[in-house]
């Protein structure tokens, strides 16, 4: 069987599947999804909550997908790095650059909603809002003040409290790595099957799984992708297969949700190996997707207070421009140069690890 036959299995499909132009989609989805909640104060009018019963979003199911490449790229980028500090180095790179200059942009524009702006941007500057910042903790901006009165929601940047969640695995990767755990499979196929059952076991009590174990097993699903890349072939039919236990999963047992990890990581790998249309060729070397994400709240927040904009669907629209561009600005000036700085720095950090590839 050639390497054409399985999901990403090879550096060369590494490099030319389409995950930007879906984590840009996915982005672009929780953008949709947010103009619901934000424009009539709940998500009961939602697309796809309407669809599921109440179980899901658009948003949800975006942030989901998130984890889950997420997941794949995260355990490959680990294991293909050479010390524990650059990974650490890496990953700050990433994440802390954009998040922090959304929150500035953020704290801007509920700063001109505040009756009293300088006490509001004292509470952003202080040690406790600062410390939030750099634990990447959820919540400063909305305890600095009054913002956004007159809003459904009120919240001045609600996106923001996954991205702690998100470093959180990078870290668990990190300390399971360094047992050496990822050489021994077997192990890791019981620590996601004990993962996903629990989910399953989630949502079949609380009606929905709860949204931290649903990233968590999410983010496994994407890591037994890589894990395993050698052993899960590309297959149509499976791909169908995959679809139709989503499908099931939004209107039927809740217990499906043991599956839907596993099949929504499918089909993103699936569908990654996809040519990139021509007219997103650019997505290759321009990642706006994390910008999109960190920006568009506050973005859509700020047209719903000065505009009184109610119609979700001409909300998201017209949020996108500003969002963009703003996603554009962070890409170009702060992420990609942020970026640049970890091949300027050689690591001396011990790091043993074995390729799972080889491994039993």
């Amino acid at each position: 069987m050639t390497k054409k036959t399985f999901l990403l299995c090879d550096d060369a499909a590494l490099r030319t599947n389409s995950l930007n132009v879906m984590r840009l989609f996915f982005a672009t989805l929780v953008v949709f999804s947010h103009a619901f909640s934000l424009t009539t104060g709940s998500d009961a009018q939602e697309p796809l909550f309407l669809f599921s019963k109440g179980h899901t979003t658009l948003g949800r199911l975006a942030v989901d997908a998130f984890f889950s490449i997420s997941g794949f790229l995260i355990v490959r980028s680990y294991l293909v790095t050479p010390t524990i500090d650059e990974y650490f180095r890496k990953r700050v790179l990433r994440i802390y650059p954009g998040y922090i200059a959304a929150i500035a942009i953020s704290a801007l524009l509920a700063m001109l909603t505040v009756d009293t702006p300088l006490h509001f941007l004292r509470a952003m500057i202080g040690r406790e809002s600062v410390l939030d910042t750099l634990t990447l903790k959820y919540g400063a901006l909305d305890a600095a003040g009054r913002s956004f009165v007159g809003n459904p929601l009120r919240s001045v940047n609600g996106s923001l409290w996954t991205i702690r969640y998100e470093f959180l695995a990078y870290c668990c990767i990190a300390a399971y790595g360094l047992f050496g755990l990822f050489r021994f499979r077997a192990l890791w196929l019981f620590v996601v099957t004990a993962l996903l059952l629990f989910n399953g076991r989630s949502a079949a009590f609380l009606g929905e799984s709860d949204v931290l174990v649903e990233f968590v097993a999410f983010f496994a699903a994407g890591v037994t992708a890589y894990v395993f890349r050698d052993h899960i072939v590309r297959s149509r039919t499976l791909a169908v297969g995959s679809l139709l236990v989503l499908i099931a999963a939004l209107r039927l047992s809740p217990w499906l949700a043991v599956l839907t990890p596993l099949a929504a990581t499918y089909l993103l790998l699936y569908g990654a190996k996809f040519k990139v249309p021509r007219a997103f060729a650019w997505a290759r070397t321009t990642d706006l997707s994390y910008g999109v994400y960190l920006y568009a709240f506050p973005i859509e927040q700020s047209l719903i207070y000065w505009f009184r904009m109610r119609d979700p669907v001409l909300l998201f629209f017209v949020a996108l421009v500003p969002t963009y561009v703003l996603a554009l600005m962070s890409w170009q000036l702060i992420e990609r140069p942020s970026l640049s700085l970890k091949h300027t720095w050689d690591g001396t950090g011990v790091h043993v690890k074995t390729d799972v590839v080889k491994a039993t």
